[in-house]
């Protein structure tokens, strides 16, 4: 039963002999698909033949296994071939009536299997199923002793059973929680909850030892605004020695939570080596709008960071930005960024940039003559009309040569 052909032919001789063995393989998921040239994936195989055979036969076997099969990771497989026998008979009520009897003994099972693979797929079975409400077995498992399985409960709770009145057990065992396969479900509780009571348990989790758990808890923070959190934010940012994903949740955090005296410390991470910590640091000063993040971001427009901060810049109020903008254009080499540059001297309608966006006119690349001449329009001063005309007599591109002519128009 274990053989590629064997499987890919039981669909057609449906030979219920191979019940048992199909179910007792459910579970040996590997890398590839069935028919693929490195070898079988046994448990989609499995699934796909025993889905040929009547669902009475196959989900008494999946029961049965689910008590008497020995190994663990064989029953895993069993909860999932049991949503998609209940995804296949929602046509059928009475197939659906069938497969809903099964929901006491599957409780039972759940009840008594020590594996947490097999009890965490058994509460997603019955919750997908609609079966008979888990919430208060699922709040007793908050306090069981595998890790996955409080973590499933609690988020189970929040997002399934949206059971807003177990939210003081949650908080209690997540006051008192270490374990990562725990937290990563009661923080998903929390935020689905938008628990902000759970502020003060969370703080704490920003030193944990699992990095995941570390840049959650940055994200909720700053997603519930805690000023409170700002130290220890900080110093999240600063310790991060990883992939700077935690760093950058930080940030990102510090950020939303809007407070000055974080601004700073950020602006120091812009020369940060790890994207996810410097693209945060640029995000999070468009979001502070601090005049002392003005002319860091502004140093970056020639990098290639430039278009980011060049975005950041543009939705922040400094009156000195359009200035100190000008002020490197001479440094600019990159079209690219000359483009960006003169579609934001458009947006603003900086006057004081008629000479440089007249000059880069002249530009080989057809894109940055296209927003020059669409800026200069939009800018309105007829100063630019001598410019504008000899760079019409010259234009090939039509893009470009359609954007001055609107802007020749605009002005005259």
């Amino acid at each position: 039963y274990v053989g590629p052909v064997s499987f890919m032919k039981l669909p057609w001789i449906k030979d219920p002999a191979g019940i048992p063995a199909l179910v007792g393989v459910l579970g040996d998921y590997g890398g590839y698909d069935y028919h693929g040239a490195d070898g079988p994936n046994i448990g989609q195989a499995a699934q796909e033949a025993l889905s040929e055979f009547p669902y009475d036969l196959t989900a008494a076997e999946c029961l049965r296994q689910l008590s008497a099969n020995p190994n663990a990771k064989a029953r895993a497989g069993i909860p999932v071939f049991f949503i998609i026998l209940y995804d296949n008979a929602l046509d059928n009520p009475v197939a659906q009536q069938h497969l809903a009897s099964y929901f006491p003994a599957l409780i039972e099972d759940l009840k008594n299997d020590p594996s947490p693979e097999v009890k965490c797929g058994l509460i997603e079975l019955i919750i997908v199923c609609d079966g008979p409400s888990l919430v208060p077995l699922l709040t007793e498992y908050l306090q069981h002793p595998l890790a996955r399985v409080r973590g499933k409960a609690a988020s189970s709770l929040a997002e399934y059973y949206k059971s807003r009145e177990s939210l003081p057990a949650i908080l209690d065992v997540l006051s008192r929680e270490k374990e990562a396969a725990a937290l990563r479900g009661m923080l998903s509780a929390v935020e689905y909850f938008e628990a902000r009571e759970a502020v003060p348990l969370i703080i704490p989790l920003l030193a944990h030892r699992d990095r995941e758990i570390r840049a959650r808890a940055a994200g909720l923070l700053g997603t519930f605004k805690s000023r409170k959190a700002v130290p220890a934010l900080l110093e999240a940012m600063q310790n991060d020695s990883g992939d700077g994903r935690v760093a950058g949740q930080a940030i990102a955090a510090l950020g939303q939570i809007g407070d000055p005296v974080a601004v700073e410390p950020i602006i120091s991470c812009l020369d940060h080596p790890k994207p996810d910590v410097y693209t945060a640091a640029i995000d999070a000063l468009r979001d502070l709008d601090d005049p002392r993040a003005s002319q860091p971001l502004v140093n970056l427009i020639n990098h290639q960071k430039g278009y980011q901060a060049l975005s950041a810049l543009s939705c922040m109020s400094d009156p000195r930005i359009p200035g100190l903008i000008l002020g490197v254009c001479p440094a600019v080499r990159y079209d690219a960024f000359r483009a960006d540059i003169a579609e934001y001297f458009g947006e603003k309608k900086v006057s004081q940039a008629l000479a440089i966006l007249c000059q880069w006119l002249k530009s080989r690349d057809s894109l940055v003559r296209y927003h020059c001449a669409e800026a200069l329009g939009r800018i309105g001063s007829r100063d630019a009309l001598p410019a504008l005309k000899e760079a019409l007599k010259k234009e090939q591109d039509v893009a470009a040569k359609e954007s001055l002519q609107e802007a020749i128009k605009a002005l005259q």
